[in-house]
């Protein structure tokens, strides 16, 4: 089963595309922050928060009501499949 939830801020703003039939393929990213470690004690700094950058696709009339609807910062709730690629540059 591959599953994702993310929750987090749109990080750039939409970029919609039509292909040639009309479909919508929305591409954006979400920053989502990890969970930090509590701090040991009060003379330990504290930790620095940790965010990531998830480029995410969204296809259909899910595309669109991103598109029209969300901008840069607001909050989203993301429910998907994650798929991990790999690519080998010519250095």
């Amino acid at each position: 089963m591959n599953i994702i939830i993310l929750s987090g801020r749109m990080a750039r703003d939409c970029e919609p595309i039509y292909t040639d039939k009309g479909l919508c393929i929305s591409k954006f990213a979400v920053a989502v922050q990890r969970p930090t470690v509590r701090r040991r004690s009060e003379e330990t700094p504290p930790p620095k928060e940790i965010c990531d950058f998830i480029p995410c696709v969204a296809f259909g009339k899910q595309a669109e009501m991103i598109a029209n609807t969300l901008n840069k910062g607001n909050r989203i709730l993301v429910h998907g499949r994650l798929h991990v690629t790999s690519y080998t540059t010519k250095e």
